[in-house]
């Protein structure tokens, strides 16, 4: 369908392929929104298109193994994909926000109990 992108991300229980190969799409995938989304004519269409909440499952999903790099990538095009004027009410109706939000609380909480394991180990080493 023309001005209609289209992705289909193959799932881990995919018989055709491993885990592995699974990983290696969903980046290259990634890789290919995060380039793109540096066009501003490009971040309008992602958006348009309904990318945000898929890129928001990638990024918030904690049951996944992706790696640390890949969940930058997402988290970056995300990003770019904010950065046209337009999309700003469309990301906020994608609940772009609130999602974001949740992962950077996550990351804190982690944070804070790493600290405070290691201050008590310190504490404790002393």
């Amino acid at each position: 369908m023309p001005g209609h992108i289209h992705l289909k991300m193959h799932s881990p229980t995919d018989q055709s392929h491993d885990a592995r190969d699974c990983a290696h799409v969903s980046q290259a995938a990634l890789e290919a929104i995060q380039n793109s989304a540096e066009n501003d004519d490009c971040r309008i269409k992602f958006v348009s298109a309904g990318v945000t909440p898929g890129l928001l499952r990638f990024v918030v999903e904690a049951e996944r193994q992706d790696s640390l790099e890949t969940e930058l990538i997402a988290l970056t095009a995300l990003l770019r994909l904010s950065m046209h004027p337009k999309n700003h009410n469309r990301m906020v109706r994608d609940q772009a926000l609130a999602s974001l939000y949740a992962v950077v609380q996550v990351c804190a909480q982690i944070q804070a109990h790493t600290v405070a394991c290691m201050c008590a180990y310190i504490y404790n080493v002393i």
